[in-house]
C-alpha cells in the first residue's frame, strides 16, 4: 500500500485521464499540482488519510466526471470553484470532516448523477440551485446540520430524486439538539420495605392448607408479620365456623419483597 503523501511523480503525466489510488495510506493534505493534469477525468483518492482543505485548484479540472474523496480526514468549507467542474457525474465527499454551507451555484454541475455529502459537519440550506439538478439519480445528506428548503419547487423537484436520503429537517424546522439526556430509569419508592422480616428471606409463603379443623370465630392467625404495616392491613381473614369438620381454611399473605 501507498503510504505518505501524494507521489510528486505523478504531476509529469499531463496526458493521465484516470488516477485511481483508494484504500490506501496516503496522508497529508491534496497537493495543487493535481490541477497541473488537464485530461484528468477520474480522480478516485477515497479511504485514504488526507488531511486539509480541498484546494481551489481542483476547479481547474473541468474535464473531471468522477471525484471520489470519501472516507478521509478533509476539513474546510467547500470551494466555490467547485461548481467549475460542469462535466462532473458523480461527487463523492463523504465521511469527512467538511463544513460550512455547500456552494450556492451547486446547480451549475448540471450533468451530476450522485452527490454524496453524508456524515460531514455541513450546514446550511440545500442550495435551491440544486433544482437545476435534472439528472440527480442518487443524493445523501444524512448526518449533516443541513436543511431543506420548505418551498414547494424545492420540495416537487426532491420528490423526483429516486434515492433521496435528506438531511431530515426542513429548514422551517429548529435544528436538533446535538446532546440529548437520556433518561434514567429509578426503582419504585413503593417496592422496598425497610423494616426486618421475621421469616426467612429464602420463603415466599402463598397459601396456607390446615385439614380437619374447626376454626374458632375469633380465632386470628399468627403467622402474620406485624412489621409491615401494608401486610397486616390486608392478609388477616376470619373465616366463619360452620359445621363441616372438613373444610379447609385458606390464609393469604401477601408477599414480601425484601431488598438488602
Amino acid at each position: 500500500a501507498l503510504s505518505g503523501p501524494l507521489p510528486a511523480q505523478i504531476r509529469s503525466m499531463t496526458r493521465l485521464q484516470r488516477l485511481f489510488l483508494s484504500s490506501n495510506d496516503l496522508s497529508g493534505p491534496l497537493p495543487g499540482w493535481l490541477a497541473d493534469l488537464p485530461n484528468l477525468e477520474h480522480l478516485w483518492l477515497g479511504y485514504n488519510q488526507l488531511s486539509g482543505a480541498l484546494p481551489a485548484s481542483v476547479g481547474a479540472l473541468d474535464r473531471l466526471t468522477q471525484l471520489s474523496l470519501s472516507s478521509n480526514e478533509l476539513t474546510g468549507a467547500l470551494p466555490d470553484e467547485l461548481t467549475n467542474l460542469r462535466r462532473l457525474q458523480a461527487l463523492h465527499l463523504e465521511h469527512n470532516q467538511f463544513s460550512g454551507p455547500l456552494p450556492a451555484a451547486l446547480g451549475d454541475l448540471t450533468q451530476l448523477a450522485g452527490f454524496y455529502v453524508e456524515h460531514n459537519p455541513l450546514t446550511g440550506p440545500l442550495p435551491a440551485s440544486m433544482t437545476n439538478l435534472n439528472h440527480l439519480w442518487s443524493g445523501h445528506f444524512t448526518d449533516t446540520s443541513l436543511c431543506e428548503p420548505d418551498d414547494p419547487v424545492f420540495q416537487a423537484w426532491r420528490a423526483g430524486v429516486p434515492d433521496w436520503q435528506g438531511p431530515g429537517r426542513l429548514c422551517s424546522q429548529p435544528p436538533l439538539p446535538t446532546n440529548t439526556p437520556t433518561a434514567t430509569a429509578s426503582p419504585s419508592p413503593t417496592a422496598t420495605h425497610t423494616s426486618t422480616p421475621t421469616a426467612s428471606p429464602s420463603h415466599t409463603p402463598t397459601a396456607t392448607r390446615t385439614a380437619t379443623r374447626t376454626p374458632a370465630a375469633t380465632r386470628t392467625p399468627t403467622g402474620t408479620p406485624t412489621a409491615t404495616p401494608s401486610v397486616s392491613a390486608t392478609a388477616t381473614r376470619t373465616p366463619t365456623p360452620t359445621a363441616t369438620a372438613t373444610q379447609v381454611t385458606r390464609t393469604r399473605y401477601l408477599p414480601l419483597i425484601l431488598h438488602h
